[in-house]
């Protein structure tokens, strides 16, 4: 961790932009493909999502998800990064922000960072076999091998 206390810490000189400038299409069809869903419409829609174990995120943490994967997506670092810790303070359940906040870090090189958010990741999707081997990979090529084992 670093001295403010997140895993992430500071991306310095990787780009700035104003989130308020990207628009965000609530339509878009990958949002479903990626676990989480609007918010529902009906009662019998909110029992259907639950479920099936979808997050149904408020419009404002699908907002700043939306932008923070338009800055990744753009390779604006540093933007991205702002924006899925602004998800995760709103919602720390949101499985796809921790996630790819462990690739940009990896991205950058920080494996004990990558390390420690896809972690995080992992424990918020138990079943996803190809994060927890992932996971192992990392660790043992830190010399984390307990960890590895975990």
């Amino acid at each position: 961790m670093d001295g403010d206390g997140t895993p992430w810490g500071e991306l310095d000189g990787l780009g700035t932009g104003d989130p308020e400038d990207e628009e965000f299409d609530e339509n878009d069809p990958a949002i479903e493909e990626l676990g989480f869903a609007l918010t529902p419409k009906s009662k019998k829609e909110k029992k259907k999502l639950h479920k099936k174990g979808t997050i149904v995120l408020s419009p404002e943490v699908q907002r700043l998800l939306g932008l923070a994967n338009n800055a990744y997506v753009n390779k604006n670092y540093s933007e991205a990064v702002e924006l899925f810790q602004q998800v995760i303070v709103k919602d720390a359940r949101v499985f796809q922000a921790w996630n790819i906040m462990g690739v940009i870090q990896e991205e950058l090189g920080n494996m004990d960072k990558a390390l420690q958010l896809y972690l995080v990741a992992a424990h918020l999707t138990p079943k996803d076999g190809v994060l927890w081997k992932k996971l192992a990979g990392i660790s043992r090529e830190l010399g984390c091998n307990q960890q590895a084992l975990y």
